[in-house]
């Protein structure tokens, strides 16, 4: 599959700061904020999962950049340890397109993945791209089979 580069400055710039770091896309969906719009599709991702996934990352990153892609910037987002490196890539921000945000999620060296498909496909081409990948997944997937082996599921 092949995305084209976005022509916004805003997002060519971070693509800049995701290729210059030790970069994680953390990938957090409407539904993780907002349980009545869940439609039962594998359930809510609790935000316990991102405090632990988090702590993996670090533990196997060094000087992680964390990039949270979400629709908008939750408030539950800001109670996670991102420490001092980290930007939001939202509607908020400007980055509003969906085909130049799944760029930009294929840019990041590492993932952490909610229960959503597109996500999914984030954390997939970028693990094209680059080979030595931590990606994180939850594991209430639907279908359990979604998740290969290699990547790690809590």
């Amino acid at each position: 599959i092949k995305i084209n580069i976005p022509k916004e400055n805003k997002y060519l710039d971070m693509s800049k700061l995701i290729c210059n770091s030790n970069s994680v896309a953390v990938c957090y969906r409407e539904f993780e904020d907002v349980p009545d719009l869940n439609k039962g599709t594998g359930g809510i991702t609790s935000l316990e999962y991102y405090f632990s996934a988090i702590k993996i990352i670090k533990t196997k990153i060094s000087n992680p950049t964390f990039f949270i892609f979400s629709t908008v910037e939750f408030d539950a987002l800001k109670k996670l340890d991102f420490g001092e490196n980290f930007y939001f890539i939202n509607a908020d921000n400007g980055f509003e397109g969906t085909i130049e945000t799944l760029w930009l999620m294929k840019q990041c060296k590492n993932h952490i993945i909610g229960n959503s498909s597109f996500h999914w496909w984030g954390a997939s081409l970028a693990e094209n791209k680059y080979s030595e990948s931590t990606i994180i997944a939850s594991n209430n997937f639907p279908n359990k089979n979604t998740i290969p082996d290699r990547w790690i599921k809590i």
